[in-house]
């Protein structure tokens, strides 16, 4: 079995983050602004869906959690509260880890 290097996984990774909190963000709109209040519920689990999952990519990968946490005991409790505020800088810093990898990469060869 081949093993992918930390480079690789958060290459992997950074697309799916981006997908998820993308999607994340339509489905929020949906359930302000949808006309009917069925679509705005289904619009509501569908965003509390994606914004679980975003959690648990974050936390439950380590090199993912290598790259965004910061040392706080607390910082993923009431993440459904705050994906809006904080995910787009855990996405930079995964892309920021990317780039300083890449670097390393190249200065070894």
């Amino acid at each position: 079995m081949i093993e992918l290097s930390e480079l690789e996984i958060l290459k992997r990774a950074l697309p799916v983050l981006e997908g998820h909190y993308e999607m994340y963000l339509e489905e929020r709109d949906k359930s302000n602004y949808s006309r009917l209040k069925k679509d705005r519920e289904h619009a509501k689990h569908n965003m509390y869906s994606h914004a679980n999952y975003l959690e648990k990519t974050l936390t439950e990968n380590p090199y993912i959690l290598a790259a965004v946490y910061d040392g706080n005991q607390f910082q993923f409790e009431d993440f459904i509260n705050f994906v809006d505020s904080d995910m787009p800088g855990y996405i930079q810093k995964v892309k920021d880890k990317i780039e300083k990898l890449e670097e390393e990469k190249h200065k070894e060869v």
